[in-house]
């Protein structure tokens, strides 16, 4: 009986080990976080540019 727990603290080790190296979900993390960086952006310029924007579309309104 001992050596079977021996051996199964040894798998659950082993295990272990091998799921700190896994790095696979690191790469969706940072992919993420990719993605909200550039929305990020996106919404910043929209945001500055909108008025601007705003202000051409009703001088052409009004020039019609």
């Amino acid at each position: 009986m001992r050596d079977y727990l021996t051996s199964k603290v040894v798998k659950a080790q082993i295990a272990l080990s091998e799921a700190k190296n896994d790095e696979t979900g690191a790469a969706g993390v940072e992919y993420g976080i990719l993605v909200v960086a550039v929305s990020a952006v996106i919404v910043v310029a929209a945001v500055a540019i909108g008025g601007k924007i705003g202000t051409a579309f009703d001088t052409v309104n009004n020039a019609l």
